[in-house]
């Protein structure tokens, strides 16, 4: 079973122009992960995969983009959408801003903000994923990113580095509220569990940090990028889940 989800992803990678993919025996996954657990019977292997700091990346982007003449408006909650000649008229709770075209980015709430144009077409329904954050003395168990096999939940519980060489390990997948990023002890002894399945070695108490986030899941299994059919200059970019980071700069 896992092997034919790992062919089913590597002829995925292959469409979508992933280069260099390669599926490894148990064997060979050891030979480059030596802490990797012996029951691990084989991997696929995407060299070009890469670790970034979401953080910082956030920030940079919003740096380049004040730069090149976006002006930012922090704490501006949208309250409402009206369809006006040429574009839209946003009401906000700092007032009112028009423009030619809205992109609608809103994350969890982007079915919420959608709705202010007419009817939405997708819901949301939040997922939290919690994650441990362990000291910079485990930043050496892994080299690289180390996912199980994605179910219907997501990608599965990875461990992997940091670039501040930490180890990160997680996430879990729960139904949850919009702004819901508590921790729980229930989900975070699940991300251990599954954790140690891959990497047994891992010290989880030399955990420095657990939190949490919430995945923009829809009722459609996709993302969702473009114009609304019945908004004319209203584009949505809704359901950026787990893979919306790396995706970021295609989107």
């Amino acid at each position: 079973m896992a092997w034919m989800r790992q062919l089913r992803a590597r002829a995925r990678g292959v469409e979508n122009g992933v280069p260099g993919m390669k599926l490894l025996t148990g064997d060979e996954v050891r030979a480059m992960e030596p802490n990797l657990s012996d029951a691990v019977c084989g991997a696929l292997y995407a060299p070009s995969a890469a670790i970034v700091e979401p953080w910082d990346l956030a920030l940079a982007l919003a740096e380049a983009a004040v730069e090149n003449g976006v002006e930012l408006h922090l704490e501006t909650a949208v309250t409402g959408a009206e369809k006006i000649s040429g574009g839209w008229r946003l009401h906000t709770a700092k007032g009112d801003f028009e423009a030619r075209a809205v992109v609608n980015a809103a994350g969890v709430e982007a079915d919420l903000v959608a709705a202010m144009a007419g009817e939405p077409g997708f819901t949301t329904i939040p997922s939290r994923g919690e994650y441990y954050l362990l000291d910079k003395s485990q930043g050496y168990v892994v080299n690289h990113v180390v996912f199980q096999c994605p179910n219907r939940d997501g990608k599965g519980v990875l461990v992997s580095p940091t670039v501040h060489y930490n180890l990160i390990v997680g996430p879990n997948a729960e139904p949850s509220g919009r702004e819901d990023v508590s921790t729980q002890a229930d989900a975070l002894a699940f991300v251990r569990e599954k954790a140690v399945k891959s990497v047994p070695g891992v010290n989880f108490r030399e955990n420095i940090r657990n939190f949490a986030g919430v995945r923009a899941n829809l009722d459609v299994d996709d993302f969702i990028i473009g114009e609304e059919p019945e908004a004319p200059g209203w584009i949505a970019l809704a359901g950026m889940k787990s893979p919306g980071l790396s995706a970021a700069p295609a989107v």
